[in-house]
């Protein structure tokens, strides 16, 4: 059975759910929970699927964390604040934050592809369920036809 696909958009009716549930978010802060959520959702990574031949790799955050003035307080209390300051602000020590961000892929017997994967970061991890929850179950030529910077 071939995946129904939206005319208006070209797009698989999965791919279409998946972006209304995004473009029907209130805010940013909305949009962020069901990122979260789709990551949540996605079945948890057996220890041999975080292999090497699974890691998307170049995943990486920029972040500054901000020394704190009086040193009898704990680093848990640092803040992460955004680039900009790192670069304006002395006590703003630079960093660079790598989460790895894993990648599974299936065929199933009917020839669809079954996507899963995982994070050690809630956002990264989002990312793959949105893209899980987007593709799979459609065939690889009707992967190969579904522009992803639209899921981005």
């Amino acid at each position: 059975m071939q995946a129904t696909v939206a005319p208006e958009k070209g797009l698989p009716e999965g791919t279409q759910r998946v972006l209304g549930r995004f473009s029907e978010a209130a805010d940013a802060r909305d949009r962020v929970k069901l990122l979260i959520a789709a990551g949540r959702a996605l079945a948890p990574l057996k220890p041999e699927d975080k292999a090497a031949t699974n890691r998307v790799m170049g995943c990486t955050a920029q972040v500054g964390l901000e020394r704190q003035q009086d040193p009898a307080q704990s680093l848990s209390h640092a803040k992460q604040v955004p680039r900009q300051a790192a670069t304006r602000n002395q006590s703003v020590v630079p960093h660079t934050v790598c989460s790895q961000v894993w990648v599974t892929t299936q065929l199933a017997a009917d020839g669809s592809v079954v996507i899963g994967g995982g994070s050690d970061s809630e956002l990264s991890q989002g990312v793959v369920g949105v893209f899980a929850q987007a593709l799979s179950g459609l065939k690889p030529q009707e992967i190969l036809q579904v522009c992803v910077t639209v899921l981005l």
